[in-house]
C-alpha cells in the first residue's frame, strides 16, 4: 500500500482530528513539471510551472507513481473505488462501474458516510451520463463549468486568446472552488472533501497566449525516439491517437492518415508548435492550481487541509511515433503524484519507490484520520 510505502511514520498526527482534504486531478498530464525534470528524461528542461513546483518542496513527491489504465474512465474509476479495472470492468470511457462491475463505494462516497461535506468542480470521476453526478457520491451536485461557445466549436488542436478576459473553463473551475472554500470557512464547523478537476492540459490547447512566452519554439526540442519499436504487438496499442481527430481540421489538412505508425510523419514545425502549446496549457493550470492553493491559505483553511495533486495518466507527444494516450508505455502510465499534510510534510521529500493510484483512496483516509473503508 502506498502509505505503508511513505507515510506510516508520519500518520500519528491524524489521531486527533479527522483533517479536510483537497484533491486536484489534472487531465491528460504526464509529469512536465519543474518538480520532476531530471537531465535524460524526455520532459521539457524549462517547464514554468513555480506554482505546483512550490507545493512540490512542501508534500512528498512520487516520482514512480503509476496509474491502473492509461485512459480517463479506468483510471478515475480505480482511483476513486481504490480498486483494479478488472474488478470495476471499466476499459474504455464511457461506462459507469456501477453498472459494471459492482455497487462499489467511491472515496467521496465513504467521505460523505462518515460526516464529510463533500463538494467537486469540474472533472473528477469518470465520463459518463451516470456517473458525473453520481448523487450518492457527493453533498451537493458536482459543479462542471463550461467554455464559452467560441471554444466549444474550435476547429483546431490548439487555440490561444490575446484577450486576457475570456472566461475559460478551468478558471470557472477554480472561481467556482474558491467559492466553495469561502462557503466552508464560514459555515459549520465539519471536515470537507473538496475536489477539483481541471480539464487543461486535455485537446483541444486553448490557454490565454501570455503563456507562449515562456516556451520559445526554438527551445522546442523534437522527440528522441519518434518511431514505435520493431516489431511491437498490436495489443500495445488502442488505435487511440488523439491529436489525428477529425474536428481538428488544421491536423486534417497536412493528410497524414494518423495511423499509429505514420503519426512520426509530423512536420518538425509542427510537432514543436504542440509540444509548445502543451506546455502553454500547463503553465495556465499551473497559475489556478497557485490561485486555489493560495485562497485555501487566505481562509484559513490551510492549517488543517491535506492537499493530493495528480493526473489521471500521462500522454505522448511524438513519442514512440504517438500522439495521445491509451498505450501500455510509461509515457502513459506515469503520472505526477504529490501530497501535502500540513506540519508533517513542510519540508519535503521525494520517493523514488514505485506506488500505484488503486491506493491513493486508502492511503488518504488514513492520512485524514478517518477509519478504513471494510473490506
Amino acid at each position: 500500500m502506498l502509505g505503508l510505502v511513505v507515510l506510516s511514520l508520519w500518520l500519528r498526527w491524524a489521531e486527533c482530528i479527522q483533517k479536510n482534504i483537497l484533491m486536484i486531478i489534472v487531465d491528460d498530464l504526464r509529469p512536465e513539471l519543474g518538480c520532476y525534470y531530471t537531465p535524460g528524461s524526455p520532459f521539457h528542461g524549462n517547464m514554468h510551472t513555480p506554482n505546483i513546483d512550490q507545493l512540490a518542496s512542501r508534500s512528498v513527491l512520487f516520482q514512480e507513481a503509476y496509474v491502473q489504465y492509461p485512459l480517463c474512465s479506468p483510471s478515475r474509476s480505480s482511483l476513486f473505488t481504490g480498486r483494479r479495472p478488472d474488478t470495476v470492468k471499466v476499459y474504455s470511457n464511457a461506462i459507469y462501474w456501477r453498472e459494471t462491475g459492482g455497487n462499489f463505494t467511491s472515496f467521496p462516497q465513504y467521505l460523505k458516510q462518515n460526516g464529510y461535506t463533500v463538494l467537486a468542480t469540474g472533472k473528477m470521476l469518470p465520463k459518463s451520463s451516470n456517473v458525473m453526478q453520481d448523487p450518492i457520491s457527493w453533498t451537493r451536485p458536482v459543479d462542471v463549468p463550461r467554455n464559452i461557445s467560441v471554444i466549444r466549436g474550435t476547429k483546431s488542436r490548439t487555440q490561444t486568446f490575446t484577450d486576457n478576459s475570456a472566461y475559460l473553463r478551468d478558471m470557472g473551475v477554480a472561481d467556482k472552488a474558491k467559492e466553495f472554500m469561502n462557503e466552508i470557512a464560514s459555515g459549520e464547523s465539519k471536515p470537507f472533501f473538496l475536489g477539483v478537476g481541471f480539464y487543461k492540459p486535455h485537446l483541444p490547447w486553448v490557454f490565454p497566449d501570455r503563456y507562449l512566452q515562456y516556451y520559445p519554439e526554438e527551445d522546442i526540442a523534437l522527440p528522441s525516439n519518434p518511431y514505435p519499436p520493431e516489431n511491437m504487438p498490436d495489443i500495445a496499442w488502442t488505435g487511440h491517437a488523439a491529436i489525428f481527430n477529425k474536428k481538428y481540421k488544421d491536423i486534417v489538412a497536412l493528410n497524414i492518415s494518423g495511423d499509429q505508425r505514420s503519426s512520426s510523419d509530423l512536420p518538425d514545425e509542427v510537432v514543436r508548435q504542440l509540444k509548445r502549446s502543451y506546455c502553454s496549457s500547463i503553465s495556465y493550470i499551473d497559475d489556478l492550481v497557485g490561485d486555489i492553493v493560495k485562497h485555501l491559505e487566505h481562509t484559513k483553511l490551510a492549517n488543517d487541509t491535506i492537499i493530493a495533486f495528480m493526473s489521471d495518466h500521462g500522454w505522448h507527444l511524438g513519442e514512440h511515433g504517438r500522439w495521445g494516450k491509451a498505450t501500455s508505455f510509461h509515457l502513459n502510465t506515469r503520472t505526477p503524484l504529490m501530497i501535502h499534510i500540513p506540519g508533517v510534510t513542510d519540508k519535503g521529500d521525494v520517493t523514488h519507490g514505485k506506488v500505484e493510484f488503486v491506493d491513493i483512496f486508502p492511503t488518504l483516509l488514513e492520512a485524514a484520520g478517518v477509519e478504513a473503508i471494510p473490506k
